[in-house]
């Protein structure tokens, strides 16, 4: 551990001496992180996907909720909202439609 520079040193201590989740948190993995290929669009919707999963613990029928809890609850339908239109702003049609109408008329000749 001597050779290793702060910077390594705290990397390794975040690897490998994370404390375990709360009981009833996700266990999910790290989104938009800078190894992540994919589009924008991809990355919003995993995003999606995570914040989803968080609201429906939260918001979990037939269980008594702490104000803390609805508190988020209400955070996360207000950004799931948000994320949701900024999704379908950028979900461009105009193109799917070009490419469709440069489709060949006649099925056989689509390769």
């Amino acid at each position: 551990m001597d050779s290793m520079s702060t910077e390594e040193y705290m990397r390794y201590v975040n690897l490998h001496h994370r404390t375990p989740p709360m009981l009833g948190e996700p266990i999910y993995q790290k989104v938009l992180h800078a190894d992540d290929v994919g589009t924008r669009i991809e990355h919003m919707m995993q995003l999606q996907n995570v914040w989803s999963t968080c609201y429906a613990i939260v918001t979990t029928p037939n269980r008594y909720h702490t104000d803390l809890e609805e508190a988020r609850a209400k955070q996360l339908q207000i950004a799931l909202d948000l994320l949701q239109h900024h999704m379908e702003a950028e979900f461009n049609l105009v193109s799917y439609a070009k490419d469709i109408n440069d489709l060949p008329k006649d099925p056989k000749e689509i390769t």
